[in-house]
Order: C-alpha cells, then structure tokens, then sequence
C-alpha cells in the first residue's frame, strides 16, 4: 500500500480581505488567488476602495483589510503614528525607474 505524503495543516483562519485599487502595483496580487486558495485561504475578498495608495493605508490600520502589497515608506509613518500595522516583507522591488 502506497503512503500519502503529509499536508500541512490548513491556517488558522481561511479569510484574507485585501484592497484592490487602480496601480499596476497591485497586480500580483489579482494573480496569486488561486495561490492563496492552494494553501488553504477559501475565502479571499478584494475591498474595492477608490484612489490608491492612501485607500491601502488606511484599510490596514482600521483591520478592513488582513493584508496587502504597499510601498513601505507610508505605512512606517503610519506604524510611527501608532497604528496597528504590521509589515512583513518588501514587494515593490524594481518598480522605479530613474529618468533622465
């Protein structure tokens, strides 16, 4: 008899919200939903919030967002502030370009 390898256990939780505004930044994220639903996220809402970057920030620190893509340097002003937030790794590598 054949043995199954063993699966990690599904997450604590099977929702994540994360924001969706009109930047190219975002764009990784539309394409990793069947990412996040193959770990186990069944549930993954996108928040349609007008404007751009302000909308992410805002989102994050109020809990109506769990996660999302941002530029770090706003949201540091906003953990500076005393809001909630937490940053877990940077995502926007290579996305600015100098022009001359």
């Amino acid at each position: 008899m054949a043995t199954r390898a063993r699966a990690e256990p599904p997450p604590e939780t099977s929702r994540l919200r994360l924001v969706q505004v009109s930047t190219i930044c975002q764009a990784p994220q539309y394409v990793a939903q069947e990412l996040l639903r193959s770990e186990g996220f069944t549930d993954v809402q996108y928040i349609k919030m007008p404007g751009a970057t302000r909308a992410i920030e805002t989102a994050l620190a109020s809990g109506e967002a769990d996660i999302n893509m941002h530029f770090a340097a706003p949201l540091i002003i906003r953990l500076d502030a005393g809001d909630p937030i937490v940053i877990v790794g940077g995502g926007h590598v290579g996305c600015f370009e100098l022009f001359t």
